[in-house]
This record gives C-alpha cells, sequence and structure tokens, in this order.
C-alpha cells in the first residue's frame, strides 16, 4: 500500500512558518541564557582583576606606594565594583530576515572615555594636608609613559611624611616622575582592556555554554 503527501502550502509559506517557529524559541532561549551569563562574566572579570598585576601593585606594592594611596584597597574596589556594574548585555530582537533569522545581544563592559570610573571620587589622591589632588587613576589608564611630575623621584623606604609610611617624591632636577612602564596605559590599552582582552576565549565560552544549557 502506497501513500502519498500534498502540501497545501508553497514552499516560501512553509518556510515563513518554521522562521516563525524558530524565533519565538530562539527569542526565549536568549532569554534563558542571558542573566547566567551576566552572572558568571561578572565572576570572572572580578577574578581576572584582581589576579592582574596592576590590582596587585596597586593593593600592597609599588604603585600604592607610587601614587601614595594610604586606603588603596577601598579605593580600587570601589573602581571595580564600577566596571562589575557596567557590564551589560542588550538584546537585540530575534526578527525574519532574508529568509534567516538574524539577532541576538551585545555586550558591554567598560565605559569608552572611562568617564564612569575616572568621576570617582577615589579615582583622586586628595590630599588635604598639603593641599593638593592627584589624578592617579587617569594617569594609569590613559597617561601612558608621559611625564607627570618635572624634577621629581620617588624615593623608598620608610619615612614619617609619606602617605603610605614607606615613599616620598623627593626634587631632583635630573628626573622627572612618570608611571612604571610595566603598568602604563592608554586609551587603547591599559589596566582595564588588557585584563579583557586576555578574556575573549573565556566569555566566548561561557556564552555558547550557557546558550546550549539553555536549549535543552
Amino acid at each position: 500500500m502506497r501513500y502519498s503527501i500534498k502540501l497545501l502550502e508553497s514552499d516560501s509559506t512553509i518556510r515563513k512558518m518554521i522562521l516563525q517557529a524558530l524565533e519565538e524559541d530562539v527569542s526565549k532561549t536568549i532569554n534563558r541564557a542571558i542573566p547566567e551569563i551576566k552572572i558568571k562574566i561578572q565572576n570572572l572579570l572580578s577574578n581576572s582583576i584582581k589576579t592582574s598585576n596592576e590590582y596587585q601593585s596597586l593593593i600592597n606594592g609599588r604603585l600604592q606606594f607610587e601614587f601614595g594611596l594610604p586606603d588603596s584597597g577601598n579605593m580600587v574596589d570601589k573602581i571595580i565594583d564600577t566596571w562589575l556594574n557596567n557590564v551589560n548585555i542588550n538584546i537585540k530582537s530575534i526578527s525574519i530576515n532574508n529568509n534567516g533569522l538574524s539577532g541576538g545581544f551585545s555586550l558591554g563592559m567598560v565605559a569608552a572615555d572611562f568617564q564612569d570610573v575616572l568621576s570617582l571620587p577615589e579615582a583622586q589622591m586628595i590630599d588635604t594636608d598639603r593641599g593638593y589632588s592627584l589624578p592617579w587613576l587617569q594617569w594609569l589608564l590613559l597617561d601612558g609613559n608621559k611625564v607627570l611630575v618635572k624634577d621629581y623621584t620617588v624615593v623608598f623606604g620608610p619615612n614619617p611624611y609619606s602617605r603610605t609610611g614607606y615613599a616620598i617624591m623627593k626634587n631632583e632636577s635630573s628626573s622627572s616622575w612618570r608611571v612604571p612602564a610595566e603598568f602604563a596605559g592608554t586609551i587603547s590599552n591599559n589596566w582595564i582592556t588588557r585584563v579583557i582582552d586576555s578574556l575573549s576565549d573565556d566569555i566566548s565560552n561561557i556564552i555558547i555554554q550557557e546558550i546550549e544549557k539553555a536549549i535543552t
């Protein structure tokens, strides 16, 4: 016995019906995956920042003493919290386009001009006793290897006049101070951009894994 099936709809109509069904399924899958993707990327970013050379040096190392940051832990953690809170996933609506689907989502992490962190009070080292303010975070993120304090150098060692107790700037006409070369950053290549660049594969893996989980 033979059976035959006659399709009553045209190929284009069937294709459209399939795409409409997929459109709804893909949208639901992405919406289910987004919250977990965001949490895992935030955790990944936090761990990577806190194991970076810059962080370690700011908390208890050369950069803390060079910048004169007595309460560097709280200051730096406020900056990191801002970066983590800025992790944002914008969903682009799934739509049918040219016999296929288009859309998805985009991931944002850091403000292009860094004003989100540079505008924080913690981005400045305010010395009320001496009456000046040092934009240490701008120096670190944006000013590269340019000379920042002419005719001065940092002298390390216990000193009662030091904000951190271990380093002071000393007038020396033959020297000029700048951010140490191994930590220096520019708008396109600095502490946070280097961390993010190192995470590209890990971020891609998180997205793939969570999308796959949301499908099942």
